[in-house]
């Protein structure tokens, strides 16, 4: 009887040791046992080590702090660096795995010789809400280099619940530094779906785990809304950053924009360039995230701020009124961009006229716990209330095609 796989689940951390506690426990508890489970601890000073390791005794589990602070990457690459697995996921300290999430990872690689398996999260988001990127559904899609890459670029996969063949992700990074840009995780993957041409990745939209957003409010209490000139900021400027929590949008678009300028044979850049954005909107995706995540005002100064970026995306829009951007027309962006200005000047004038400041939403810990014993317990996790933010994954699929 041959032997199970050996598999590495490396959880790469920083000064998160009550959630850091869930995360370990659903990664010991998979019903797949042979296992390797890194810790990577970026210098915690909250005595995460000893919180975990008295904890959890289990001998799988390997426990690593480093002696400085280093950046986000470059703590996914030392956790990476100690994987000595068939195959590996990365697993972020306040996320959850469901126990059976790599047994059925590798049956679906096995069965269908897939290089990766990807499965879909439980999202719990701020103020109650649950939501599935997709109606839960247990059929599993062969993804084509177009459909990978559009829902990498569309944040629709999350590789904290994927699974990869450790020897094919080295036959693209042999030096295993296999995390790059802000967005590693998505970079790595532009890379293998373009540098591996008969590489093959699967996905289904079951739910096999649980994304904690509850714990991440968006902005911190004392953000204010300042301006971003980013019509002269440089890329490599947006890559080293610490990390990419200021402006999601900013680091999405220049993690493809570094993707496509320094690989030799981009085998999507056609496809994104004339289907789904435009190289000269990469500018004006950075002014939309910055937007959208001061969503409104609260003085007269962030209110003139606020006007200034929606005038200078209305002047990028009408520069170039046939290219693409975000797959979408001239007529369909500018809709949504002023439905958006109005909705957030209405909000400014009221906040600035009632002198309101600005309230960070409030996390809901209670419900995240509860849903992580009931994914521990082996049960159903995907309850009623929740909707599927992008409807049926087969259709979705489907409409890529025919982009």
């Amino acid at each position: 009887m041959q032997p199970e796989p050996l598999v590495s689940i490396i959880i790469p951390t920083r000064n998160r040791k009550g959630l850091l506690y869930d995360a370990v426990r659903s990664a010991v508890a998979q019903t797949h046992s042979n296992l390797q489970v890194v810790v990577q601890d970026n210098n915690s000073t909250d005595g995460s080590p000893e919180h975990i390791t008295g904890a959890i005794h289990d001998s799988r589990l390997e426990y690593s702090r480093s002696p400085r602070d280093l950046s986000m990457t470059d703590n996914w690459n030392q956790a990476f660096q100690q994987a000595h697995g068939d195959y590996f996921v990365r697993l972020d300290d306040d996320n959850v795995l469901g126990p059976d999430f790599i047994e059925c990872a590798l049956r679906e690689i096995e069965k269908n010789n897939y290089d990766f398996f990807i499965y879909s999260p439980l999202i719990v988001n701020l103020g109650n809400q649950i939501s599935t990127l997709f109606a839960p559904d247990s059929a599993v899609h062969t993804l084509t280099p177009r459909q990978e890459a559009y829902l990498e670029y569309f944040n629709l996969i999350d590789s904290n619940y994927v699974l990869y063949k450790t020897a094919t992700v080295m036959k693209v990074f042999p030096d295993r530094s296999i995390y790059k840009t802000t967005l590693p995780d998505r970079h790595m993957n532009y890379r293998l779906m373009n540098d591996l041409p008969h590489i093959r990745a699967g996905i289904s939209a079951e739910v096999k785990g649980l994304t904690r957003f509850d714990y991440r409010p968006p902005l911190p209490a004392d953000y204010h809304l300042t301006y971003v000139d980013y019509d002269r900021i440089e890329i490599e400027e947006i890559l080293k950053l610490p990390d990419c929590t200021n402006n999601f949008h900013m680091h999405r678009i220049a993690t493809l924009a570094f993707f496509l300028a320094h690989d030799p044979e981009p085998r999507i850049k056609d496809f994104f360039d004339r289907k789904i954005i435009n190289p000269a909107f990469y500018r004006t995706v950075m002014k939309l995230g910055h937007l959208y995540m001061g969503r409104e005002a609260f003085t007269w100064k962030e209110w003139g701020i606020y006007n200034r970026l929606v005038l200078e995306i209305i002047a990028d829009f009408l520069a170039h009124p046939a290219a693409k951007l975000e797959k979408r027309s001239l007529a369909v962006n500018m809709a949504a961009l002023i439905h958006h200005a109005c909705r957030g000047n209405i909000r400014s004038f009221l906040n600035i006229l009632a002198r309101r400041a600005r309230q960070p939403r409030a996390a809901n810990k209670a419900l995240g716990d509860k849903l992580v014993h009931i994914l521990l317990a082996g049960e159903n996790v995907t309850p009623r209330s929740q909707y599927a933010e992008y409807g049926s994954l087969a259709k979705l699929l489907d409409a890529i095609d025919r982009l």
